[in-house]
């Protein structure tokens, strides 16, 4: 789970790169026409593709922060024999877990 958010945010700084650079995929989206959102999202209005770099990466370092937290979380309430992934009561941590991590993506 920790390697994967680390590829992940490796992969967005890698995308950056390619396409110039931090200012030259700035100005790229900051070029773009707004786009609409698909079904069953077009309520939302349209995406301002200014913001979309920033979007991307604030979630990506979010994730990248919330996922390894989630998964020490994990290995201290198995070994505290708390956690059960069968155990879906509003109690349970695998429940508040997997809610955290779901939340992040």
């Amino acid at each position: 789970d920790c390697y994967e958010s680390y590829v992940i945010y490796n992969f967005l700084a890698l995308m950056v790169d390619y396409m110039g650079g931090e200012e030259a995929a700035r100005s790229f989206f900051a070029a773009q026409p707004p786009q609409k959102h698909w079904f069953p999202f077009g309520f939302l209005g349209e995406h301002d593709m200014n913001v979309f770099l920033e979007t991307c990466r604030f979630n990506t370092l979010q994730y990248s922060v919330v996922r390894p937290i989630t998964a020490i979380l994990s290995l201290i309430f198995f070994f505290r024999g708390e956690y059960d992934d069968s155990n879906l009561k509003y109690d349970s941590a695998y429940l508040w877990i997997m809610i955290i991590n779901n939340s992040s993506v």
